[in-house]
């Protein structure tokens, strides 16, 4: 959603914005699809790029409405915050390695930084 409304002018992206979450927070895959598709039609003639940033992978984007999941675990499956803080758990802990010997060392590493990222996660919050 952020990427789409990068391509648009600020007064529009309130309004994409809530086109979208509303879209996305249809139960059904087909009403989803048909919701996104008219509104990136809508999008295609003055902001040609904001559509084609939503038309790309949008059935990817989908692949979770079709699963059928719990809508907390569809919530966490459709966040980039999951990767995000991992990604952040690697840094942390490989910063201080200024020289790599052997891509062995480097999984070592970013094993290391995992386990300690799982660590973090309380029982209750693991999927």
């Amino acid at each position: 959603m952020r990427y789409v409304a990068g391509h648009l002018p600020k007064e529009l992206q309130p309004s994409a914005h809530w086109a979208m979450r509303k879209a996305y927070a249809s139960k059904k895959y087909k009403t989803v699809l048909a919701r996104l598709k008219r509104l990136a039609s809508s999008l295609k003639d003055q902001h040609p790029g904001a559509a084609a940033s939503l038309k790309e992978g949008l059935e990817e984007t989908l692949t979770i409405k079709q699963v059928g999941l719990s809508k907390m675990l569809e919530r966490s499956l459709c966040s980039t915050n999951i990767i995000g803080n991992l990604n952040g758990s690697i840094r942390q802990v490989t910063r201080r390695v200024k020289t790599w010997k052997t891509e062995t060392m480097a999984l070592r590493w970013i094993t290391t930084a995992v386990i300690d990222a799982k660590r973090e996660v309380p029982p209750a919050a693991r999927l």
